[in-house]
Order: C-alpha cells, then sequence, then structure tokens
C-alpha cells in the first residue's frame, strides 16, 4: 500500500508556500512562490477579526463585498478576476476529491 500523504496549501498575499507531510505531521517537501500584487493598493481583508472601528464594520470579507461592488458600480478593474476564481475554485475542488478518493487528481 502506498504511503498517505497530506498536502497543505496557503495562498497569501505575495506568495503560495505548498507542504507535503505524513499522515504523522512528518514534513517530506516544501515549496514557496514569490509573486507581485495586481493591485498593490487593495488590501486584503482580515477575514477571522472584525475590529470595532466606529461607523465603519471591517474584516469577515466585508471589505472584499465593497469592494466588489464599487468595482462593478464604478467601473473598475477587480482586484481578482473571474478567471482567478474559477482556477482557485479548481483547486479546491480537486482536494475535496483527492481526500474522498484518497488519491491524487489532476486539475485540468
Amino acid at each position: 500500500m502506498p504511503e498517505e500523504y497530506l498536502l497543505s496549501i496557503d495562498v497569501g498575499t505575495t506568495s503560495i508556500k505548498v507542504g507535503l507531510f505524513t499522515i504523522g505531521g512528518k514534513l517530506k517537501a516544501m515549496s514557496t512562490q514569490e509573486y507581485s500584487l495586481l493591485t498593490p493598493s487593495y488590501v486584503h481583508p482580515d477575514m477571522f477579526f472584525l475590529p470595532n472601528v466606529p461607523g465603519k464594520p471591517r474584516g469577515g470579507a466585508i471589505e472584499s463585498i465593497w469592494h466588489f461592488v464599487e468595482a462593478i458600480s464604478q467601473n473598475k478593474e477587480l482586484a481578482v478576476s473571474g478567471k482567478d476564481g474559477l482556477e482557485a475554485t479548481k483547486v479546491v475542488v480537486a482536494i475535496e476529491e483527492s481526500v474522498k478518493r484518497r488519491l491524487p487528481v489532476e486539475i485540468d
């Protein structure tokens, strides 16, 4: 029976990190790739923290939603494209399928 592994993916603001771990938690391989922001003025919101800012809530995807509404209503460029969203969704679906089947899957 082949050895089983866990794949960890961290997509950050300026880099992506991927780690391969044994089921017992031992790191087998790791890779990091840095990249430039396409829209450096965009601030990625903190998804897990809602600070109390009088008059304007922050975090929890609120800023992402505001950015989307502003971009659409004012005909501005979005921070991420529909193609970016599709590619990210393909990765998530592949991860879920791999976990369910307990086998590697290819991403189209």
